[in-house]
Formats: C-alpha cells, structure tokens, sequence
C-alpha cells in the first residue's frame, strides 16, 4: 500500500500492513497496484526500523527532559501533591518489610486498622514499572522514577496509536510529543492522585492496541492488549475503566457489524480476536479482579462532596484553554490543545487534504464511533448538575466516581488524535506537493471541488505551507507540553513530613509492642512503617472496613487509639480536649509535646464479657482484660491464661474476609466484632493459645487463574498451538464435544468463532 493509506477500511481485504513492518502489501480491489519508487525502497528496514528507533528515541529523549525536576535525586523532596503521601501507603510498606525481613506479608497492619496487600484497591504492588522502582530507589526516589517511566510511557503509547492509525513519521512523533504533556496526566501527578495519574499513561496503549485487534492482522496486539490490561488494573486505580468502556464501545460494535448489499452481518475474525484478547486479559488479570469483584463490600469510598454543576461552555473551554485555578484545577484541567492547533487542523481537512479517502475512511470507522462515546462523557464532566444527581440516586455505584471533570482526560487524547490525524495527513500532501511528485489540490469537500494548483507554483507554495504548518505544529505542542510540566512537575521538601519524633520516641520506650497511633490526617510518614508503628488514621479516600458485625453492637466503633503523635500545631493543641495526657519525656513541639497517651484506650488485644459488646456507648480499659500476643505481621499469636467461660477474645485487626482462627490449633469460627477480628473463647475456661492468621482465599484462587492464564498466554505469544495443531483440535473439541449440545442459534455462535480462518492468526 501507499504511505498515505490507513488502516481503517470496514473491510478486512484492505487492511494494512505497511512497508515499514516488512509484510506484504495488501491492495483493495477498487484501487490499482502503485509500483514503489525508488524513495519508497529506501524506505524499508533495515532504514525504516533505523527511523523508528529514532522517532522512539526522541519521545523517550522529550520525556526525560521534561521531567527534569523528577531527577533530583536528594531523598528529602517528595514528588509534589497533598495526597502523594497516603496514596503510596502500599509501595512504601512492601518495599520497607522486604528489605527488614526478606518477605512481602499479604497484611499491612500499619495502614488504619489493617488492610490487605495486594488486594487493596489503591495497591500498585502487582505493577511491575510501579513497584520494582520503589524497590530499588526507596519510596521518595522510587516514586520520581515512577513518574518518569511512566511519562515516558505515555509518550510512546500516543506515538505506537499513530502508528497503528496509519500516521507517518510527523503525525507519530507529534501525538507522542502532545500525549506525553497531556493537561489532565500532568496535573493528576502535580496534585499527588499518584494510582489514578499513572493508569492514565496506558490509555493510549489499550486504545491503540483495540483498534489493531479489530482492524488488523497478526497476534502482537493481542498480546499487547493482554499485558497493558494486567497493567492497567494493577496500577491501583479502576478509575478510568468506565470512561473507557465509554469511548470504545462505539468503535467495537461499529467494527463488529458489517454490512454487504444492505445485509447486516457480524465480523467472525474481529470478534474471535476481540474475544481472546479479552480472555486474557481477564485470565492475566484475575488475581486483582477476582478479589476486588468478591470484597467489594468490604471497601469505604469517601464519595461525599460532588461538585457543583459547571456550564457546558466551561467544560469544553478547559479542553483548549491552560485556565488555572486553584479550586478545581486538579479535577477540571485538561488543556494541551490550543486554539490556534486545532484552527491548523480544520484548515488541512476543508483546504489540503479533502481528497484522501482512506482519512475519510479513519474517520468514519474509528474517530466517529469514539466521538459518540465522548458525548455522555462530556455532559458527566458537568458534574453537580440535576441530571447527574438523578443518575447517581439511581445508580449509587456510580458515586465511586466523583470529581467527574477527570472523565475529559479520554476526550482530550480523541481531540488530540483528531487533530494531529488531519494535520500529518496534510503534512503529507504537502510533502508531496513540494517534492513534485503531485501537484497540490486546494479544495473544499462540501462542494466536491478540488481546485488544482498550477504546476510553476505548486512546489514552492507547497514548500512555504509546509514549513509554516509543520513549524506552528511542533510550536504549540511543545509549547502546552512544556507549560504543563513546568506548571505541575515539580517536587516539594519532606520537612511537613519528616518531624516524626513523637513517633520515634513511642517506639523507643516500647521496643516490642505493636503501637497504633493517631495523627494528623493525609500527613502519614514512612517512618510509620520504618518504625512498624500503625497510623490509624489510614487512607481517607478508600479504606478496608471488616464484614458487618456478627457480636455485639458499636461499642467499639469510636474508642481512642492507644497513643497520638504528630506536629502540626492545632492537632497537639487539641489532644487534651479529647482526653489525651502527654507521653513524660516526649519532646516539645514549640509549646506542645509531640507524643501523647489516651488512659481508658483499649490494648490492642483483650478480652471482654459477651454481653458488655451490646450497646453503643464507646468501651472504657475498665472493662476488658489485656492478653498477651505476639503480632507477627500477617498473623498474630495470643495466649489467654485468664478468661471467664464464654469471654469474647478481640484483636484490634479489621475483620475483613480471609482471616482464618485457630484455638489450641482446632479450627474456630472467626466473628466481627465492631468491624474487628473476634473469637468465642470456650466455656471451660482453660488457658488456650489462639492464632489469627490471614490466607485469603479469594486471592489464592485469582492467583491460580492468572497462573494458568500466563500459561495460556505464553502459547499463544510464542504461537505453540499452531506450532503443535493444538489450534485445530480445540476448534474440533469445541465442535464436537460442546457444539451439539447447544442450541442451533449457539452451534452457529461457535461456527462462527472457531472457523478456520486462513489467516497468520
């Protein structure tokens, strides 16, 4: 095929594999053959696989330099953002547990009351780009690398679409240039929404990795799509699954339905590979999806403060004006597209290039579909308006995502994509123009006219548009990709969360015990970690809640925390108020001491009379007994010597599912006690040790699911069922062993999904 052809045709006989990938041309029926030139041999690998490096390397080159201030490799300055700290809760205790002890427990005690590992919804743990840097940096330095890697990623994704849209050299490395500065990416990181910034660095990926799977041939895309999804879902944020779905359920069912002499009819091969993409995924997946579909109960979303309702007008002006307000900046800013860009854009399309087909046919079947999905998230980008709040009372799901202006981040990259489209394929033709090998046609396509340039002037006045579009083209990319990151990458010194001596010192008079501590919100430092002390103020956004009690009333529900250390003034001003007496000793804070003790808080494990658990007046230490434990991180070891028959054993532990009790090594029933793990002590009341051990069987079996999914995985990348026929006997199992089983309608759903298609699938 021709340069300026496209992949997007609606029929797979003209779908391109382009010189640049050294496969063989494919030529539609309705268009003649066109002999290479000898500028075309040239472009062939081992030179076109030279360029692309280049063009690779340059983006990487980009996303180096504009993170420049991410470098800093001094350990007392954070990645900048209000949320970072808590938001990193899961990378700062893995990283720290595996370097103290040499194992990575599935239970971190110190978060709240306890919330598990990996199966935490903001746990990036399973994210190798995520947590492999905050292994091999430390949490301050390993989350910079992150942010880096990832912008770097982000760039390349927007450069691997174009590619995959047909895009030349200008318009691949412009929508990576664009991408990599994308306004709603830069200030999601600038304002600490570390899980949900970082997920936004594989949209382009998923989107680019979809169209391929639906418009071309071959199994990379598949396997890319697999592994950008694990990815994805592993960062620690699902926020942008819906925006997605959104966006590219249009493009999937416009790709699925054809149509032949006004007859309908469904895409076999599209939707057999669409199905095993998504198989696995889901499969690669499981071990973070499983858990989250089957404790999603077990999750408090903070969904409080939905946003006043903004007028369309303001919406789609943040799209292309780098407004900055403070207020609603980190939900509402979405600029990188000026206005003088997306003038360029309209002008190729109505002037230079309204005679390329295959643009129009890009359009038609991929940017028109997702333009359609844009549409209902333009109106939810609103907000606070009546009818967002009457579809949030009717689908309450829904409040899970809040701050809605953030939906605009998937509009954004289709604008961006529509643009940068339009203007490489007017590059193109001007690059045509200039170099004579066509004369330039000016024309507007609503008059189906196209005006003919004549030849003396063509290729000057071609060379003169080209420069001048190529020139403000690469200007204003830059220019908003530079402000974005200047305005919002940037890095802020620890010391508003260094002063930690109120901790330290706990930790130093009680060297052994297991420490819960109140502080400050959002202001959880590392040494919490470092000191194995718990910060029970836990993430505010998205905590683990136990399973809804079993025993007893609330009792529990707001008891003191044993200790409170912290150093913003108004928080140690405030402790004496709340019943705290200051820690002999502790040091002083300007005027306050930095460490104190709650005198009627309850110990972290005791026992208590089943029947002071019914009420809901908070519980006093006068009422229950101390035991002795041995907390050992993802268990916890108790022996009661003393207790009254039928007494009720409770560790301050949230009782979520997964945790398993055994008494004098015989199985027990675990209880919820006020959200908190509990056992019935037996009635003889004889000294028993009893062990609290957390074995999450949900995560066991998304484990194994994605073990056998890798396996799954690796065949068909490595193309072993081919290899070995394995591809023909399943289609002939699938035949012969289920087919005639199923009804005629579904023999004819298998027929269609397990055909042969003599393709290199």
């Amino acid at each position: 095929m021709t340069d300026d052809q496209v992949i997007t045709e609606p029929t797979d006989a003209i779908e391109e594999t382009t010189p640049e990938e050294g496969a063989p041309e494919e030529v539609s029926a309705a268009e003649p053959k066109v002999e290479p030139t000898e500028t075309d041999r040239l472009n062939t690998p081992p030179l076109a696989v030279y360029m692309l490096l280049i063009e690779v390397g340059l983006l990487i080159f980009i996303g180096w330099f504009v993170t420049a201030r991410y470098r800093e490799p001094d350990i007392n300055f954070w990645v900048k953002g209000p949320e970072i700290v808590p938001l990193v809760g899961s990378g700062s205790f893995a990283s720290l547990i595996l370097e103290k002890t040499g194992r990575l427990p599935l239970w971190n005690p110190f978060m709240g009351h306890g919330e598990p590992t990996l199966e935490a919804v903001l746990s990036f743990i399973l994210n190798p780009l995520i947590f492999l840097p905050f292994l091999a940096y430390g949490i301050v330095n390993g989350a910079k690398v992150t942010v880096i890697l990832h912008v770097i990623l982000m760039g390349i994704g927007g450069w691997t679409l174009g590619r995959v849209l047909g895009m030349r050299q200008f318009g691949r490395v412009l929508l990576g240039i664009m991408l990599l500065g994308l306004g709603g990416f830069a200030v999601a990181i600038g304002w600490g929404w570390f899980q949900i910034a970082l997920s936004i660095a594989y949209i382009p990926w998923l989107l680019a990795t979809l169209i391929a799977i639906l418009y071309r041939r071959g199994r990379w895309s598949i396997v890319l799509f697999a592994v950008m999804s694990f990815l994805f879902v592993s960062t620690g944020s699902y926020w942008y699954t819906l925006p997605l779905a959104s966006l590219c359920l249009p493009l999937i069912v416009v790709a699925l339905v054809g149509r032949d002499n006004n007859r309908f009819y469904l895409e076999g091969r599209r939707l057999r590979r669409l199905i095993i993409a998504l198989l696995l995924a889901g499969l690669l997946s499981a071990i973070r999806l499983l858990p989250q579909f089957y404790e999603s109960g077990n999750f408090f979303h903070n969904n409080t403060g939905l946003l006043d309702g903004t007028n369309l007008q303001t919406v789609i002006g943040s799209l292309f004006t780098p407004t900055y307000d403070p207020v609603i900046v980190w939900t509402n800013y979405n600029y990188t597209l000026s206005p003088l860009l997306l003038a360029l854009a309209i002008i190729a399309w109505l002037v230079i290039s309204p005679s390329i087909k295959r643009l129009h046919s890009t359009l038609l079947n991929i940017m028109v579909p997702t333009a359609i999905g844009t549409i209902p998230l333009i109106f939810w980008a609103m907000e606070g308006t009546d009818f967002n709040r009457s579809v949030y009372q009717a689908f309450p799901f829904l409040l899970n995502w809040r701050w809605t202006p953030r939906v605009l981040v998937p509009v954004s990259i289709w604008l961006i994509v529509i643009v940068v489209l339009l203007l490489d394929s007017a590059v193109y033709r001007l690059r045509m123009a200039a170099l004579g090998r066509e004369r330039l046609g000016l024309g507007l396509p609503l008059l189906n006219r196209q005006i003919v340039v004549p030849k003396v002037v063509s290729r000057p006045l071609a060379l003169g548009v080209l420069v001048v579009f190529a020139v403000l083209a690469i200007n204003e990319a830059w220019t908003a990709t530079a402000y974005n990151w200047n305005e919002f990458g940037w890095v802020e010194s620890r010391a508003w969360v260094r002063d930690w001596s109120g901790v330290r010192y706990l930790r130093s008079l009680y060297p052994t015990q297991f420490l819960s501590i109140d502080t400050q919100q959002r202001i959880q430092g590392d040494e919490f970690y470092d000191t194995l002390s718990r910060t029970v103020v836990g993430n505010p956004e998205i905590a683990s809640i136990g399973s809804p009690p079993t025993i007893g009333g609330t009792r529990l529900d707001d008891v003191p925390t044993q200790y409170a250390a912290g150093h913003v003034w108004d928080f140690l001003e405030s402790r004496p108020a709340f019943g705290y007496k200051p820690v002999p000793g502790a040091p002083i804070n300007i005027k306050w001491e930095v460490a104190w003790e709650h005198p009627q808080a309850l110990d972290y494990a005791f026992t208590v009379k089943r029947s002071s658990l019914d009420g809901e007046t908070p519980m006093t230490r006068d009422e229950t007994r101390s035991v002795t434990y041995y907390h050992r991180i993802q268990s916890v070891l108790l022996t009661v010597d003393h207790y009254d028959p039928e007494d009720i054993l409770v560790i301050q532990e949230v009782a979520y599912p997964g945790w398993q009790v055994t008494i004098n090594g015989a199985p027990a029933q675990v209880e919820s006690i006020s959200h908190y793990l509990g056992v019935v002590l037996p009635a003889d009341g004889q000294p028993v040790e009893v062990e609290f051990v957390y074995r999450p069987t949900v995560l066991y079996v998304g484990a194994a699911i994605s073990l056998f999914g890798f396996l799954f995985f690796v065949v068909y990348a490595l193309r072993l069922d081919k290899r070995f026929g394995w591809d023909k006997a399943s289609a002939r199992f699938v035949e012969v062993g289920i087919g005639k089983y199923l009804l005629p309608a579904g023999k004819r759903l298998f027929a269609v999904l397990t055909k042969q298609i003599d393709d290199e699938d």
